[in-house]
């Protein structure tokens, strides 16, 4: 069984984006994409390419900044291919984190599925747990959190790592999780997969969600 041990800071693992979801709530249907994102070198916004601009060592796309126009509380629905790097998305998403970032993503049936990525919150939360998983390129599941990493494996890893999240949120609430691939140029419908398989069965609570870079 995972231990998502100790509550409050850890100090790990993972430089997050800082668009956050709730697993609150009923599932958010498709909607028409402000962005598109069907590859690692540009998205699309209203039929005109956006070239990838970020520095490799950061996070920033200052050309999808200047080209997303967003007020307050503005929600801005991402499209993201299934096989489009996590390290694309992660600059997509950082980039917007002032927005309410609704990521859809064809599951692995090909229904189009949601993910709402809220932005961080002003006023901090309390004290709780958080994590960060990193799928590897066999599925496994690296998990860190403030008592150490551990791996989950098997055949069905998400799934392990959802009936832990259940258990363990009992005795600490989970205050957020961060999702992300052990390596940058993985295909971000693993990393959807994963996030899926927690926020179908609301496994985690009302976590918020991020999207994580592992720091090595």
């Amino acid at each position: 069984m995972l231990v998502v041990a100790a509550c409050g800071g850890s100090r790990e693992h993972a430089a997050a984006a800082d668009a956050v979801g709730s697993s609150e709530g009923t599932e958010i249907a498709p909607a028409s994409a402000d962005v598109e994102l069907r590859d690692g070198s540009s998205a699309i916004i209203a039929g005109r390419a956006v070239p990838m601009d970020g520095v490799t060592e950061g996070l920033a796309w200052p050309g999808l900044d200047a080209a997303v126009h967003r007020g307050p509380h503005a929600v801005v629905v991402l499209a993201v291919g299934r096989d489009v790097p996590v390290s694309t998305v992660l600059h997509a998403v950082w980039t917007l984190r002032d927005a309410e970032v609704r990521v859809q993503t064809p599951d692995a049936a090909g229904a189009v599925r949601v993910l709402d990525l809220r932005p961080k919150p002003e006023v901090p939360t309390e004290a709780g747990c958080h994590l960060a998983v990193f799928v590897l390129p066999n599925g496994d599941l690296r998990v860190a959190g403030p008592g150490g990493p551990r791996m989950i494996t098997g055949r069905d890893a998400s799934s392990s790592l959802a009936r832990a999240l259940s258990d363990e949120r009992v005795q600490c609430t989970i205050r957020y999780i961060a999702f992300g691939a052990d390596d940058a140029k993985a295909p971000w419908g693993s990393v959807f997969d994963l996030a899926r398989a927690v926020d179908r069965d609301k496994a985690a609570g009302d976590a918020r969600y991020v999207l994580g870079d592992p720091i090595r």
